[in-house]
């Protein structure tokens, strides 16, 4: 800590990860695994089945509204 007129300073800790950092194992994010109750393969396959993956419209939205009306 440092003082700079009466204000105490206070260094944040490293939350950057470097490439050499991941190289080595270190979770890009900085998700810190090892504390967790699951691994970050258990997290993926979970997500992965949760995920919905969302993707643009292939046609124009009113289009798309139009065909939605006629089936109605």
């Amino acid at each position: 800590m440092a003082s700079d007129g009466g204000m105490v300073l206070q260094s944040k800790p490293k939350t950057d990860t470097s490439a050499l950092d991941a190289r080595n194992g270190k979770d890009i994010q900085g998700i810190p695994w090892e504390r967790l109750n699951f691994t970050r393969d258990k997290y993926r396959e979970t997500r992965l089945k949760q995920y919905k993956n969302y993707e643009n419209l292939s046609r124009p939205r009113f289009e798309l509204l139009k065909v939605c009306q006629i089936l109605l």
